[in-house]
């Protein structure tokens, strides 16, 4: 049996793997960066995971490092996002300079751009975050987008727990969450500092 190697990936040409015409598998590493050259460490499985021109900004050569794609456009408009794990779907598929994220599920963080330090697990959890920092979702739908709507949440320090936990509740776009819970399968929760249990 023998075995195949390739180089490791430096732009769209050199250590792909395609499919279909469309990248399939590569650990692609800016190989200049902009003022840092990316310390690199990305593994990216799944038609256009990750990218060709993250860490072209890198400043830290911690910037667009440490990624690990896996699924149908995971982190596929990646910047200088670094450390994050994503696993299904579009997970994670919008995160630009989000550093720390850890989406499993289809879908799951999907809005994501800027936000920091969240985790998600399940199909669709904190689908619509887009800044919000340091969340924890688990279950399908759980923390997917209050007002049913999908607004964009910066919501930060919030956790959900249980199918669909605080999804469709009816909160404004310009109000900003923090410090609160939402446990038990359909909880909802739509204030600061506050603990729901159960639906």
């Amino acid at each position: 049996m023998g075995s195949i190697e390739i180089g490791t990936t430096s732009s769209a040409t050199t250590g792909v793997i395609y499919k279909n015409g469309s990248s399939f598998i590569h650990n692609f590493s800016h190989p200049t960066g902009g003022g840092a050259v990316p310390y690199g460490h990305n593994t990216f499985l799944g038609v256009n995971a990750g990218n060709f021109t993250m860490g072209s900004t890198a400043t830290s050569p911690l910037d667009a490092s440490f990624n690990t794609g896996f699924g149908y456009g995971a982190l596929m408009a990646n910047t200088t996002g670094n450390g994050n794990a994503a696993v299904g779907d579009s997970a994670l598929t919008s995160n630009t300079t989000g550093f720390a994220n850890s989406a499993v599920g289809f879908y799951a963080l999907y809005a994501n751009t800027t936000g920091s330090g969240n985790n998600a697990f399940g199909v669709q959890s904190l689908y619509a975050n887009d800044s919000g920092n340091g969340n924890v979702a688990m279950g399908r739908f759980s923390g997917w987008g209050s007002g049913g709507n999908q607004r964009s949440m910066s919501d930060s320090y919030m956790v959900f727990l249980g199918y669909e936990a605080s999804r469709d509740v009816s909160i404004p776009t310009t109000t900003t969450l923090q410090y609160s819970a939402a446990i038990g399968s359909y909880s909802r929760v739509g204030a600061s500092n506050a603990i729901i249990l159960g639906g």
